[in-house]
């Protein structure tokens, strides 16, 4: 063949080649992008808008309806999705998949904003957010404030902190929680992290190094995917392999790899001394043989949580509620009927 008669011929040449692909593969490996699977997301935005004391008749009257005939307009929508119930209204406009998502949130927010002064003034002012499949919180801020009570901090929050936050590459929505504690009656907890342990610390740790974080900087592999799924039963053969694949997608997600990366290297956890504010009635729900986050740890809870009890299921992982569906369920249902 003429290449291999060539590389005889001049071997010299023959290797500058053969070094030159090897350069350009090793360039290639740390530059390209790497994605087992394709980002499908269609571009979505949200249109969630409060009516304090109306019926669900009246809010798709008077906030619904007017804000579906002012947003229809907008060009590249598939189609609008709505639901009114008592006091609230939820829009879901879907957008055609080569849609910018920046540019359909900007356009649906400028429609919105030109619709405010015909809605009532009792109504809250729509909140409209980007939303993509993988739509679940990464991470919890705690805002605190010396002599600030909850309504003063939530207020800080909605004029300086959500609007910057979601100006932030990649954000998709920002929301505010604990605004009113006191309609919390009852809480249940399951396997929930909260404590900094040497435990977590330590499956962390190997992130800290630049040569190993510079690899998952690219991507999670499918082999830490499908270990991670099987370390939160407590009988491996229950993993299903959607459930791995699901799991590899949601931990290559921008925001996800990016936000335990940063962690890991930063070594801060939550305050663990907030725990101890809970007042109202709470359920702890364990697996014993849970391997992310101890069982101790639920002993941790009860201590500091007075009103608290402790439920902890044998032969059972991280996830209670799918290795002991039954169990759980029963055990919830009793807890909110006392």
């Amino acid at each position: 063949m003429m290449l291999s008669d060539v590389s005889i011929r001049r071997p010299v040449f023959a290797s500058v080649i053969s070094l030159l692909l090897l350069a350009f593969g090793i360039l290639a490996f740390d530059r390209l992008s790497l994605r087992e699977y394709p980002n499908i997301d269609p571009p979505i935005v949200s249109i969630r808008t409060s009516y304090p004391g109306a019926a669900a008749n009246i809010v798709e009257t008077r906030i619904t309806k007017p804000l579906e005939d002012r947003i229809a307009g907008v060009e590249g929508i598939r189609y609008i999705e709505s639901s009114s119930e008592n006091g609230v209204s939820n829009i879901t406009v879907t957008f055609n998949i080569e849609h910018d998502i920046e540019a359909a949130a900007n356009d649906i927010r400028d429609k919105v904003s030109s619709a405010v002064s015909s809605l009532p003034i009792e109504a809250t002012a729509p909140e409209v957010q980007k939303i993509n499949s993988d739509d679940e919180v990464i991470v919890w801020m705690s805002l605190a404030g010396e002599g600030m009570t909850v309504p003063e901090l939530s207020d800080y929050a909605k004029r300086y902190v959500v609007d910057k936050f979601s100006a932030v590459e990649g954000v998709a929505r920002v929301r505010i929680g604990g605004e009113q504690p006191e309609r919390v009656k009852k809480l249940v907890l399951l396997n929930s992290a909260g404590y900094d342990t040497k435990a977590v610390a330590d499956k962390l740790a190997m992130f800290k190094y630049k040569s190993v974080g510079k690899i998952f900087d690219r991507g999670m592999p499918m082999f830490m995917s499908k270990s991670g799924a099987e370390n939160c039963y407590a009988d491996k053969s229950k993993v299903e392999p959607q459930s791995v694949i699901k799991n590899n997608i949601s931990s290559n997600r921008e925001g996800n790899l990016a936000f335990m990366l940063a962690l890991a290297r930063s070594k801060q956890f939550p305050d663990t001394t907030l725990i101890s504010r809970v007042q109202c009635p709470t359920l702890i729900v364990w697996g014993k043989q849970d391997k992310i986050i101890p069982v101790e740890h639920a002993e941790r809870f009860r201590h500091d949580i007075k009103n608290s009890e402790v439920l902890i299921f044998d032969s059972c992982g991280h996830v209670p509620m799918i290795e002991k569906t039954k169990e759980t369920h029963e055990a919830l249902l009793r807890f909110f009927k006392e």
